[in-house]
């Protein structure tokens, strides 16, 4: 609060406590909205982060790969996305020394894998036909 020039929110009970954030995010949102448009954000980050406050962008997809840290890390992966083509994602940004985090293909579509995990709980292949008819999903 003090970081952000409204340290009287310190007092104010629509904010006191977690409890009370969750309750008033409305206006919590308002006041920080108000606040959060008078600066950049990198003025932001640099300002909070001084003050002991982690905090980091929110970045559009271009801003995600142009990254210093992403391309630093190598975390843009290709893959060939079933419904789009060749695609970039971010990979994972941790890298542990025993095991690895390749991305070995895309995410599923929607119900790809539906019969198998179905089926991998139980359900007879009468069952499974019968959800789909009924198009439970």
């Amino acid at each position: 609060c003090e970081a952000i020039g409204r340290p009287d929110l310190l007092q104010d009970e629509r904010f006191s406590n977690g409890a009370a954030r969750f309750r008033n995010r409305k206006d919590m949102d308002e006041v920080l909205a108000d606040i959060m448009i008078t600066r950049t954000s990198a003025e932001w980050v640099a300002l909070l982060n001084e003050a002991g406050v982690p905090a980091g962008p929110i970045n559009n997809m271009k801003e995600v790969f142009e990254d210093p840290q992403v391309q630093h890390l190598g975390m843009a992966r290709d893959v060939v996305s079933q419904e789009r083509g060749p695609a970039q994602i971010v990979g994972q940004p941790i890298k542990m020394s025993s095991s690895s985090s390749d991305i070995r293909r895309p995410p599923p579509t929607k119900g790809q894998h539906t019969e198998e995990i179905l089926a991998e709980f139980g359900y007879t292949e009468a069952e499974i036909a019968d959800f789909a008819a009924r198009d439970v999903t």
